[in-house]
């Protein structure tokens, strides 16, 4: 996953969680649970994109953020293989489908 893509999925779970005219950091009272599902990665295979920082750390971060602030059921997989990402995808789409 490149920078581009991480940074368009953490922008894509901030703007689906919360309206923009919600200015309280106080969860939304809504039926159903909210989840967050990071794929923090921070060993990449032949040295690509080896100019990251912290993204693990930034991952775990912002999934307590979502926890404590806004409610969401959170989850991190650090450094996943691409059939850890896969295999956790169908997990999820067949628990939410």
């Amino acid at each position: 996953m490149n920078k581009t893509c991480l940074l368009l999925l953490l922008g894509a779970v901030f703007c689906s969680s919360t309206p923009n005219h919600q200015t309280s950091l106080a969860p939304l009272p809504r039926p159903g649970k909210d989840l967050a599902l990071f794929f923090a990665v921070e060993k990449y295979q032949n040295g690509q994109l080896t100019n990251l920082q912290n993204p693990v750390k930034n991952a775990r971060d912002i999934a307590a953020i979502l926890k404590s602030r806004f409610g969401f059921d959170t989850e991190v997989l650090e450094n996943p293989t691409q059939k850890q990402i896969i295999d956790r995808l169908n997990d999820l789409t067949r628990l939410y489908a």
